[in-house]
């Protein structure tokens, strides 16, 4: 199958969306759609753009996994999941869910880069992880796929270290 055939559709630089939302670059892609970086014109936050698949967007079940993920992360509050402001479908029908804008890489990523990580690293990126399932737990939220993958890290305006969680889209609500 061809790449063009699994994309949403393709958005330029300096495209806007919904009215509001500039595209600045295409961040990358995934198994469920592409991120793209983008600026909101009235407010001048620049956040990440996840839009999703046809295949995907087109499922009521999909939809309202994308809409739970938003919610989900929106409301947690916690430093260490990553942040939802809007969810819904874009003019051309493709489905969206705008995220705070990350700035580094997975704990995936950053184990193929340089392999394993100095133990004393790693217990600090695992209590992050910890405190923010704590708060997912408090709120009666079961992640279900918590991995290396879905585990983000950055660097505070501090210089430290941040781990955030991504993709709450299958979680679960006890």
């Amino acid at each position: 199958m061809s790449e063009a055939m699994d994309e949403p559709s393709d958005y330029d630089a300096g495209q806007l969306l919904l009215g509001k939302l500039e595209v600045i670059r295409r961040i990358g892609g995934g198994g469920m759609g592409v991120v793209y970086e983008v600026e909101h014109r009235l407010t001048g936050h620049r956040r990440a753009l996840k839009v999703v698949r046809p295949q995907y967007a087109d499922r009521p079940r999909f939809m309202k996994r994308l809409l739970r993920e938003a919610k989900v992360a929106g409301t947690l509050g916690t430093e260490h999941v990553v942040q939802t402001y809007d969810a819904g479908r874009l003019e051309d029908g493709s489905a969206y869910i705008v995220m705070e804008l990350l700035a580094g890489r997975s704990l995936f990523e950053t184990l193929q880069a340089v392999g394993p990580i100095e133990p004393r690293r790693l217990a600090n990126i695992m209590i992050q992880v910890a405190e923010g399932m704590s708060v997912a737990h408090g709120a009666g939220i079961v992640h279900r796929d918590l991995k290396p993958e879905n585990i983000f890290l950055t660097v505070d305006n501090n210089g430290d270290e941040r781990a955030k969680i991504l993709d709450f889209g299958v979680s679960k609500f006890e």
